[in-house]
């Protein structure tokens, strides 16, 4: 990986970790976090997003991440390198930086790596002197709840994707939050009541507090509540501290980068219902008979590597009453047999007994399979004399089979096609 300084060649990764301007923070007072007409939060609704960290981050999106491209393109530093806050206000400045980092990335994904999906961002903030307002675009803008940044995709319908919210560190010290859930106050508890409404309105999941300390990446869950009209949720939450920087770290850079990908992966990866809730590190393994194999593929970047085919589940012994149902239920988990239509109907041999199949024809392999009982398959006196062709299709390549053929079955012919 280039070197953050390095004017030849870099990478997203160098350019969302590099170091930050200082906060030279004074004291100040700020007020209390204002009580709205908001979602209050579920019993233990506020917990650690313990999965929100560097290791899920570059595993799915590491082969963004990591490419390289024509340096030259760095995040602008302002003046003396240096933020200075002295009142609430003066927070947005570091959200006025997150703007220009995310434009930024914009940039450089689309100019230098040459991704481009042809819609661009809408990256709107508060300013720290209030020349201009951020707002969600799809509310109307009178009446529309405030907010500090707002970030979209300029399609039709417009898309918005996270929304940001200022708070003091000391109104709301995130650590602190995560650590001790069940202690928190209601002044704490209000700030997360605002992002809720403001991630319900944007209908997003994903939003963030920045404190004078940290980036705190939040994903909430919005519950409908018949005893309170506006609603209940439950939200995770990761603090990410400003100071933090380097290739080896999550950065505030990259908190945000990665929730805009997030968010932008899919409209029901936005979803604020809890069904539609699937973890950030959840990866699904799938057969392409296309040459591929098996491959594992990440739920939201759809980063796909090839892996080792699953483990077929273990067999359970079925309730004498349900041997058909558990048969279809086995047979389908490992790939299936190849069942035919006009098999003979008989009944299915019991567990644990050997399969009866002193008849000149094929048995199903529905009705077989059920004699599976870890041993294999049991043909005892009662079938001496007959043929046996067991058919097992190539959805069953690469399994492993075994037969127990007894003393009462030698000299009789077994064809296995496979």
């Amino acid at each position: 990986m280039a070197a953050p300084g390095d004017r030849n060649s870099t990478s997203l990764r160098a350019i969302l970790t590099q170091a930050k301007p200082q906060i030279s923070c004074m004291k100040y007072t700020a007020s209390k976090n204002t009580i709205g007409r908001w979602p209050l939060p579920k019993h233990d609704g506020i917990a650690e997003w313990s999965e929100f960290n560097l290791e899920s981050l570059v595993e799915s999106y590491g082969h963004i991440l990591n490419r390289e491209g024509p340096g030259g393109i760095l995040a602008p530093d302002p003046p003396n390198n240096k933020i200075e806050i002295s009142k609430v206000n003066h927070i947005r400045l570091l959200i006025e930086w997150n703007s220009r980092v995310i434009d930024m990335a914009q940039k450089f994904t689309k100019e230098s790596l040459g991704i481009d999906t042809g819609v661009s961002l809408l990256n709107d903030v508060t300013t720290h002197d209030g020349s201009t307002r951020a707002r969600i675009r799809t509310e109307p803008a009178k009446g529309a709840p405030a907010v500090d940044h707002v970030i979209a995709l300029d399609d039709h319908p417009l898309t918005n994707l996270v929304v940001g919210l200022v708070k003091s560190h000391s109104r709301f010290p995130a650590s602190v939050v995560v650590d001790n859930s069940h202690l928190t106050t209601t002044d704490q508890m209000w700030a997360l009541g605002q992002l809720a409404n403001l991630c319900h309105t944007a209908k997003t999941r994903y939003g963030y507090i920045m404190t004078d300390h940290a980036l705190v990446a939040c994903r909430y869950t919005i519950f409908k509540d018949p005893t309170y009209r506006f609603g209940r949720f439950k939200v995770a939450l990761m603090p990410v501290p400003w100071s933090k920087r380097g290739p080896e770290q999550l950065t505030t850079d990259l908190a945000l980068w990665w929730l805009c990908m997030l968010a932008a992966s899919a409209p029901h990866n936005r979803s604020t219902l809890e069904h539609e809730m699937v973890p950030i590190n959840k990866w699904e393994v799938k057969y392409y008979d296309d040459g591929r194999g098996w491959v594992r593929r990440h739920k939201y970047s759809g980063y796909e590597e090839p892996t080792k085919a699953p483990s077929p589940p273990p067999y359970e012994t079925p309730a004498p009453d349900d041997v058909a149902g558990n048969a279809a239920l086995f047979m389908a988990a490992v790939g299936g047999f190849n069942v035919q239509e006009d098999f003979d109907p008989n009944p299915p041999p019991i567990p644990g007994q050997p399969a009866d199949l002193a008849q000149s024809y094929q048995h199903n392999p529905a009705d077989v399979v059920v004699a599976y009982d870890g041993q294999g398959l049991s043909f005892d006196v009662a079938n001496k004399g007959q043929d046996y062709s067991l058919n097992f299709d190539v959805a069953n390549e690469g399994q492993d089979y075994v037969f127990n053929f007894d003393a009462a079955n030698e000299g009789e012919d077994f064809d296995f096609n496979i």
